[in-house]
């Protein structure tokens, strides 16, 4: 066995102990977010609105985040099963922030028209209703992507970074990757309330 080979089994071993460890969490009995508006996998939509180019690298599969993204967006792994993992990750965001001062920080994001029954623009009656979506990464490389509008990189872990997001705005982690996810500003709220209640 050469040592390529070796690496490429430890690499496996490492990523399906991760999924088996995960799998197992979930199964028995975490929380049931099936009620909440939730979230879309895929990433072309979201990388296309983000101005990721076709030729632009948006994903590193070596993360365990990805790993468990991609599981779950090909049902190796039930739909909920990344947000134990989306909690604890450390996650890059990418933005600007006035003379390096961390206070003036804001993240890269894109404003979304939702109509009021919750479809897409265009669909339903009534005045298309503004939504703002957060961009966030499972490594720094992929926020880097985005240096030239969004040069500042903010390390944070997706606990974090979801309790001090304000309500009403969802989040897209990689937009652009194939295990790229959406998530629905409701979504965030139910994992705000079971995080502050100790249930998370």
């Amino acid at each position: 066995m050469t040592d390529q080979e070796r690496d490429q089994n430890a690499d496996h071993e490492r990523e399906q102990a991760i999924l088996d460890m995960l799998g197992q969490e979930i199964l028995s009995g975490n929380q049931d977010y099936s009620g909440a508006a939730t979230f879309n996998f895929g990433g072309e939509d979201a990388g296309a609105a983000f101005g990721v180019r076709d030729d632009t690298p948006v994903a590193d599969p070596s993360n365990a985040l990805a790993v468990i993204l991609d599981a779950c967006r090909l049902g190796k792994l039930p739909r909920f099963a990344f947000i134990p993992a989306l909690l604890g990750a450390r996650l890059a965001v990418a933005g600007v922030a006035e003379d390096g001062n961390a206070s003036s920080f804001r993240p890269l994001a894109l404003q979304k028209r939702t109509s009021p029954e919750g479809g897409d623009e265009g669909e339903g009656e009534g005045e298309a209703e503004p939504q703002l979506v957060i961009a966030a990464f499972t490594t720094p490389t992929i926020a880097s992507v985005f240096k030239e509008r969004a040069p500042v990189i903010a390390s944070v872990t997706g606990r974090e970074f979801i309790t001090t997001l304000r309500e009403g705005y969802g989040l897209t982690i990689d937009p652009g990757a194939p295990y790229s996810v959406e998530i629905a500003p409701e979504l965030l709220d139910a994992l705000r309330k079971d995080l502050a209640s100790g249930a998370l």
